[in-house]
């Protein structure tokens, strides 16, 4: 009898509200964070984002090593940063894989929830507060 193969998310997907790094204008950031944490370096995610009407493509490009090797612990980390946002998106993650996953976001003023998971995820929502 085979055994079926667990399938973990590798990643966890935090929405927060953030200003813009380059222009210092509010704006909504889409945090992707590995699930494993690291020991020797704080890997970094190259993400891109693009916007097409009401909805978002984030692609996740893999894990890149830091260009600064200074030794650090923790979770590979990589962001985009969206100006004016304004109630319910869709959101469509693809990882390196070309594998999607979809949710809806709902942003307000105060308050940001995520729906939505696909079947098998290999991105989950989180409420957990990052920094980014």
């Amino acid at each position: 009898m085979s055994e079926k193969k667990k399938h973990a998310p590798e990643y966890t997907l935090h929405v927060v509200h953030r200003k813009d790094p380059e222009t210092s204008k509010p704006g909504i950031a889409l945090v992707v964070q590995t699930v494993r944490e690291f020991v020797s370096f704080e890997y970094e995610i190259p993400t891109e984002s693009a916007m097409t009407g009401r909805t978002i493509s984030l692609t996740i490009h893999g894990l890149r090593v830091p260009e600064a090797l200074v030794p650090g612990k923790g979770h590979a980390k990589g962001f985009v940063v969206h100006e004016k946002l304004k109630g319910a998106y869709d959101l469509v993650v693809t990882n390196v894989d070309g594998m999607e996953n979809r949710f809806t976001l709902s942003i307000h003023p105060t308050e940001i929830t995520i729906k939505g998971l696909t079947r098998r995820p290999f991105i989950i929502p989180s409420s957990e507060r990052v920094q980014v």
